[in-house]
């Protein structure tokens, strides 16, 4: 993970999302279940995509686009949080993996808001691992997240193994920013 800056959100948000989700909201303020918020944040999954050039915040890798290319995450879950189930702040483009194992979990560091180099990557094996002056949980962060899993460390050695054969870091830190950064930190 590394840090993500936050992007304006569109001109038609409020229009689109937070509106109709606020009136919604007024209209059910009973309705507990996050399963029957209405799914307003999906119309701007696209910009979303787009003003986060398509990289998983937490995965920190290319996502495709494809019929399921990337997901909404509210940070703080709709469950929890319903009065942010439609603010562009609480919003985070994700991996479909990312989202399922992250759920409703909470107080895991926030791309955000973590500091540069806040994690590091072990490039023989793919693994990630928090550094010595990390948060107390970056551990946390990375085993909600299956940032260790092992399709996970598998792409972050394809890329840096596709970065030793053709030394484009152009390409790498388009499609792997964090492996990119790692590269740079670790003077590769």
């Amino acid at each position: 993970m590394i840090p993500v800056p936050e992007q304006p959100e569109p001109d038609d948000f409020d229009k689109k999302v937070r509106q109709p989700g606020k009136l919604w909201l007024a209209k059910n303020p009973n309705e507990s279940r996050s399963s029957q918020l209405p799914r307003h944040w999906t119309r701007v999954l696209d910009e979303l995509y787009d003003a986060y050039h398509g990289i998983c915040a937490y995965h920190c890798i290319y996502i495709e686009r494809s019929q399921s290319y990337a997901t909404v995450d509210h940070f703080l879950p709709k469950s929890k949080h319903r009065q942010l189930a439609y603010e562009w702040s609480n919003y985070r483009l994700c991996c479909p993996a990312c989202n399922a194992a992250k759920g409703e979990h909470e107080g895991i560091l926030d791309p955000f808001d973590i500091k540069p180099h806040t994690f590091r990557i072990d490039f023989l094996t793919g693994e990630i691992y928090p550094a010595k002056d990390a948060p107390p949980n970056a551990r946390k962060t990375i085993d909600i997240l299956g940032l260790n899993e092992e399709d996970c460390k598998r792409i972050r050695r394809e890329y840096f193994d596709l970065y030793c054969e053709t030394q484009n870091l152009k390409y790498t830190s388009r499609k792997a920013p964090f492996v990119y950064e790692e590269i740079r930190r670790q003077n590769m």
